[in-house]
């Protein structure tokens, strides 16, 4: 299916299987060269795209953080910004090679500000920090869901029900930092309560309003780092019953840990516990091995082939389990290109894409990296 350097893992998908397993394209989080600005030689999205399906990948994962109007050429934030051409490029040239598309509809639930206290008191968005709203907003939280309805009067000309899966938010108890430290998620009151409550109503009624906008797509909840968000999982499907799919992420670390004992009683697969305590399809919008350093961890440095091989080793412990469950529809790999001119160690080696014999130091005009994409 894929690999490096000749090392490929043999991944076997039944005849008549309904399961499709793709990658994150970064290319719709940066700008139309993926990612590498200026860089001439770097690949386009015709390139990743061809290069995954030469690897067997059927599916793609795609990012949409559009402004309070539904509109995805905006400058918040500003890596974000002018997104448009972007997103509709690659969504058509995903359908034309009949690639489904798992689009994740950023939130806007920081458009809702917080009180100032002598906790906040310059006012900075709650969702970044470690304390609760100063109370349950739901006026609010329907009132800036209203770009939802906004985004798909834009984009639902682009969107192909039998292709495409829209999910809402991306792991908000880390990044909207809904839960509180130190607590597995399970139950109420390792959240923040107030804030929780108000981001709850909000991708609700985001739900609400692709459904009204197009009965026949299907809408998958916020994805979950699938740890023990208990709590957050009940709710989302307790408030929005026409969910297709439970999202969830699943990495090295926590793949380590179940088969350690480390989660339930009893619990080896992942798969199984979900699909059986919600009775329902699931999708797996990230999973890999975890990227160098990640956490902290002293594991760099190490060379690129030592470091895909436990990717492959990984891949070899999941893909049987997300296989022989068929309740298991998708599963998308974070993510198809490893960065070299990334922000840090850790993201740049998430890739099973990368660019073996790069030398970053030369100009960028001379930097192949087309010519060197192997997967």
């Amino acid at each position: 299916m894929f690999g490096v350097i000749g090392n490929k893992p043999d991944i076997i998908i039944p005849q008549g299987r309904d399961f499709r397993w793709g990658a994150v394209i970064a290319s719709t989080t940066h700008n139309a060269s993926s990612g590498y600005g200026g860089y001439t030689e770097a690949p386009t999205v015709d390139d990743y795209l061809d290069k995954l399906m030469e690897a067997g990948g059927q599916a793609v994962r795609l990012y949409a953080e559009p402004d309070a109007e539904g509109n995805l050429d905006n400058t918040s934030p500003p890596s974000y910004g002018y997104m448009n051409a972007i997103f509709i490029d690659v969504i058509t040239k995903c359908h034309q090679r009949d690639l489904h598309c798992i689009i994740i509809l950023m939130d806007r639930i920081r458009d809702i500000r917080y009180i100032p206290t002598e906790n906040n008191p310059d006012n900075k968005l709650v969702w970044s920090l470690e304390t609760d709203l100063d109370s349950y907003r739901e006026a609010e939280a329907i009132a800036t869901a209203e770009y939802a309805t906004k985004f798909m009067q834009r984009y639902n000309q682009y969107l192909d029900p039998q292709r495409d899966v829209i999910e809402i938010s991306n792991e908000p108890e880390l990044f909207r930092n809904l839960q509180k430290k130190g607590t597995s998620g399970e139950i109420r009151t390792h959240y923040f309560e107030n804030k929780t409550d108000t981001f709850l109503k909000h991708v609700s009624e985001i739900a609400r309003r692709i459904r009204t906008a197009n009965a026949a797509i299907r809408i998958a909840t916020p994805g979950c780092v699938a740890w023990k968000q208990f709590y957050l999982m009940d709710q989302y499907i307790a408030g929005f019953p026409y969910y297709k799919y439970l999202n969830l992420h699943w990495y090295s670390d926590q793949e380590r840990r179940i088969r350690n004992g480390g989660f339930e009683t009893g619990v080896s697969d992942v798969t199984v516990f979900y699909s059986n305590k919600y009775n329902m399809d699931l999708i797996f919008t990230e999973f890999n091995q975890r990227g160098l350093a990640f956490g902290g961890a002293n594991d760099a440095p190490e060379s690129g082939d030592n470091h895909q091989a436990r990717q492959i080793k990984n891949f070899e412990h999941v893909f049987p389990k997300f296989i022989k469950n068929p309740r298991v529809k998708y599963a998308l790999i974070y993510q198809w290109s490893s960065h070299p001119h990334g922000p840090g160690i850790t993201e740049q080696t998430y890739g099973i894409l990368y660019f073996p014999g790069l030398d970053i130091s030369l100009p960028k005009d001379q930097q192949n990296m087309k010519a060197l994409m192997t997967p």
